[in-house]
């Protein structure tokens, strides 16, 4: 029932993904905003996700966040090695590791979609807590697929790409979704 179950959800997520790349695509000429039909799609993906089994064997979840939440001043090299990171609380990062070590998960900060997509290609984890902007994350759900993503989108109170930030109740949200889910 599980096998059947996790067919279903993925082949609807599939049908989903073609659905809104089409409507993407179309969107301006049909007067549709893009923004808010990736921001849909996200929505649709993440409740999707959320109810489908995970397959068996898998190395369960890691989390996956963006440079540009770290704070544009500060000289640790995080994306180098996270352990870097001071704690100094002036961005979400120290959340981030906190509940990464609290809840045993790997965690790990990219600078880019193209390095991201690396990441999730390279190891062999049953699903993925990503945080980015809704372009990344909408690329970031097709190139993963049927990998499970649950995408969180950044808030950025000074535009795209430096002092992101993010709300750490939707992640844990995420992230308990998914392990119950497992």
């Amino acid at each position: 029932m599980q096998r059947l179950k996790r067919f279903l959800i993925r082949s609807l997520r599939f049908l989903v993904q073609i659905v809104f790349s089409i409507l993407i695509g179309l969107g301006k000429w049909l007067g549709l905003s893009e923004e808010e039909l990736i921001g849909r799609h996200i929505r649709i993906n993440n409740y999707l996700v959320k109810h489908e089994p995970w397959p068996a064997g898998s190395n369960g979840l890691f989390l996956l966040a963006p440079s540009c939440l770290q704070n544009k001043d500060c000289t640790a090299k995080i994306t180098n090695d996270i352990q870097e990171c001071r704690r100094c609380g002036r961005c979400n990062v120290k959340d981030l590791l906190e509940m990464a070590e609290t809840r045993q998960l790997p965690l790990m900060v990219v600078t880019g979609g193209t390095v991201a997509r690396e990441r999730v290609k390279e190891n062999n984890y049953g699903g993925v807590i990503a945080i980015a902007c809704e372009r990344e994350l909408e690329t970031g759900i097709r190139d993963a697929f049927p990998l499970p993503v649950i995408a969180i989108i950044n808030e950025r109170p000074e535009g795209p790409c430096v002092n992101t930030r993010i709300d750490m109740k939707k992640v844990e949200e995420g992230v308990n979704e998914l392990l119950e889910g497992a």
